[in-house]
């Protein structure tokens, strides 16, 4: 199976063992609000911000971090 791309952009990838903070910060740093997450040359799924808030609100972190 070929990759796709939309627009000019290469997409952001994670792998399964990256963190959330990791993640996180790729996304902000990358300006979009998903990431792709990739087992070797798989697909195996998608991280979005909706996902990481729900980890930092689930493990109590929530009122650390300042807006």
């Amino acid at each position: 199976m070929g990759h796709i791309r939309l627009g000019t952009k290469v997409p952001l990838t994670v792998t399964p063992e990256s963190n959330v903070t990791e993640a996180s910060r790729a996304m902000v740093g990358r300006q979009v609000g998903a990431a792709t997450v990739v087992d070797g040359d798989r697909i195996v799924g998608v991280v979005s911000e909706r996902d990481v808030l729900k980890k930092i609100v689930a493990a109590g972190q929530i009122g650390r971090a300042h807006v």
